[in-house]
C-alpha cells in the first residue's frame, strides 16, 4: 500500500508515488526548452530534464492541450520532471504485480485498481529514469511536496 498521485496521458492513467514527488507545476509548452536535443523545463534558475510519459509508454498524449503539468520527481538527490496530461487525485493504492508482457517494461513497479474497471500502472520513478538514460545529467536539489496550479 502507498500514497499515490494519479495522472493522465492521453486515455491513460497512471500512478506516481508520491514519496517520489517533490512538487508539482502546470506549465505551456512555450515554458519548456530544448537544450542539445533534450526537454528541459527551468525551475527557479534550475534546469530540470524532462520526460513525456506519453513517449516513455507509448500512449498517446493530449496534443491539443496548451498547457501541461510536469511532477518533478526526485530519486536519490537528483531531480527530473515527468511531463503528464492532466493531475486527478491522490490515492492510497495497493500495488498488484504484473502479468508478462508489462514486466518488461521499464519503470513499472506494478499496477494497481483506481476505480470500477480502471487499473492504473505503478510507475517506479528511479527505473524509469535510469532506464531511459537521464539519470546522468540531473541536477542536484531539494524540494518540498506542493501542487500548484
Amino acid at each position: 500500500i502507498m500514497h499515490a498521485l494519479l495522472v493522465r496521458v492521453g486515455d491513460e492513467v497512471f500512478a506516481l508515488p508520491l514519496t517520489s514527488i517533490s512538487e508539482v507545476v502546470k506549465v505551456t509548452e512555450e515554458e519548456i526548452s530544448t537544450v542539445e536535443g533534450r526537454e528541459i523545463l527551468v525551475l527557479r534558475e534550475s534546469e530540470i530534464p524532462l520526460l513525456r510519459l506519453a513517449d516513455a509508454y507509448g500512449v498517446g498524449g493530449s496534443s491539443s492541450a496548451r498547457s501541461k503539468f510536469v511532477a518533478v520527481v526526485r530519486f536519490g538527490e537528483r531531480l527530473a520532471g515527468l511531463v503528464m496530461d492532466q493531475v486527478l487525485r491522490q490515492q492510497e493504492v495497493v500495488i498488484r504485480a504484473v502479468g508478462e508482457r508489462v514486466r518488461g517494461v521499464p519503470g513499472i513497479a506494478g499496477a494497481t485498481e483506481v476505480g470500477e474497471n480502471q487499473i492504473a500502472l505503478v510507475v517506479d520513478v528511479a527505473s524509469l529514469i535510469s532506464g531511459l538514460g537521464a539519470a546522468r545529467s540531473l541536477r542536484r536539489e531539494g524540494h518540498t511536496a506542493v501542487v500548484r496550479r
